[in-house]
């Protein structure tokens, strides 16, 4: 019997058979191995494609219900049960920011020094190390007819676009002043046939501004074109939904996704694998032919760590 030993693959790939080659033979008639792995435990893959002992980890905090971990160039926030923490540097946690909370899953903004948050329970602000209510903001423009809420919403989703929050109720869009995260007219910039289970917005970095939303309810993603939330151009760019509360906040580098996509590619987890979305349009799944993705699971995170995509589903 002979074994091959390879140092080198192209990564994880559950679909394929192993016990299949990919290629047929080598020049002296023996089986070229597969270039993925059918298992992989605790190991990583350099850019190189080499295989590498992964480095573990340590765990520093017990969270008996953790859910929600938020970071986007500010402060690190956790939810664990009813109770909102901060996430220090070392890891650690500080002591409970917020208690008596519904302990359901929770989205956030980082809009300038604050972070808005909420979900269809509650709501807040996180400001200067403390949870602050999220206030009304007054229009002070021209004369207008427009009808704003007395009261900031309970929102399904969140996700901030080149100066608006954004927010869903059920199956509608809605999105505030620019400028004033507490200011909304409760008029819909767009809805969909069913609820709304995913918002990330992408914007260019260049000197080209260009950008849209990327939105998915229980049956299809949408691509919505344009810098202005109330003048979107609607585009289906797939058959299949995404998996809620699996969106990456921040951005990953797509220099090497496409040369015209404004650097940042927008990262979230479908049914049918990792979705890849750019600030125009462009749309990709980067793991519907190489990893099946569980069908049992309802839900899920996702987290954008350098070069690394770290999705949990559940």
């Amino acid at each position: 019997m002979t074994v091959t030993i390879v140092d080198k693959c192209e990564g994880l790939n559950t679909i394929l058979d192993p016990m299949h080659p990919v290629k047929d033979t080598d020049q002296y008639g023996r089986p070229i191995p597969s270039p993925h792995l059918a298992k992989a435990v605790n190991i990583r893959i350099t850019d190189s494609n080499k295989i590498e002992l992964g480095p573990g980890f340590t765990k520093l905090e017990d969270l008996t219900a953790g859910h929600s971990l938020f970071c986007d160039n500010g402060p690190c926030l956790v939810h664990d049960g009813g109770s909102m923490y901060e996430v220090a540097a070392d890891l650690s946690l500080s002591a409970a920011k917020r208690t008596g909370m519904s302990g359901d899953p929770m989205d956030h903004v980082q809009y300038g020094q604050a972070i808005y948050f909420g979900n269809r329970q509650e709501k807040g602000v996180y400001y200067g190390g403390a949870s602050l209510a999220w206030d009304v903001d007054t229009y002070n423009g021209p004369p207008t007819d427009r009808q704003f809420e007395t009261s900031v919403p309970l929102f399904n989703h969140l996700a901030g676009f080149n100066g608006y929050i954004l927010g869903s109720i059920d199956n509608a869009l809605f999105a505030c002043e620019i400028g004033k995260p507490g200011l909304w007219e409760m008029k819909p910039i767009w809805m969909s046939d069913t609820d709304i289970i995913m918002i990330k917005a992408v914007a260019s970095d260049g000197a080209q501004p260009f950008g849209g939303i990327f939105v998915s309810d229980t049956k299809r993603q949408f691509f919505l074109s344009g810098l202005d939330p109330r003048n979107l151009a609607e585009g289906k760019i797939a058959d299949y939904p995404a998996i809620e509360w699996a969106v990456a906040h921040g951005y990953a580098d797509a220099s090497e996704f496409s040369e015209n996509s404004g650097r940042r590619v927008g990262a979230w987890f479908s049914r049918k694998g990792l979705c890849l979305g750019t600030a125009q349009g462009g749309f990709t799944n980067v793991m519907h032919t190489k990893i099946a993705i569980p069908s049992t699971g309802t839900a899920g995170a996702c987290l954008i760590k350098g070069h690394n995509i770290i999705s949990i589903l559940r």
